[in-house]
């Protein structure tokens, strides 16, 4: 089993409002932000344009690296203390 990630635009990047743009490539398909895919070995995770999914304190999959998944886990702590205190 592999580990699903979601395409995003990285950051300082900006990109068109009219069309969706492509943000990177894998499997030989281009990705577009908000993509949901499976990575075939946890090697090929690219913090630059990629986030994991469905990850929270109690279930890390095994497969991925303490790395990644705390790279993960702090962005969702973040994105979760600025819905809570109402922050950009």
């Amino acid at each position: 089993m592999g580990v699903l990630v979601r395409a995003k635009t990285p950051n300082g990047k900006v990109l068109g409002s009219d069309e969706r743009k492509c943000v990177g490539y894998y499997d030989l398909k281009r990705r577009y932000d908000g993509d949901e895919f499976e990575l075939s070995d946890e090697k090929h995770f690219s913090d630059t344009w990629m986030e994991l999914v469905g990850l929270s304190d109690d279930s890390v999959p095994a497969t991925v690296s303490a790395r990644v998944a705390k790279q993960a886990l702090g962005r969702a702590h973040s994105q979760t203390m600025k819905a809570v205190t109402g922050g950009d």
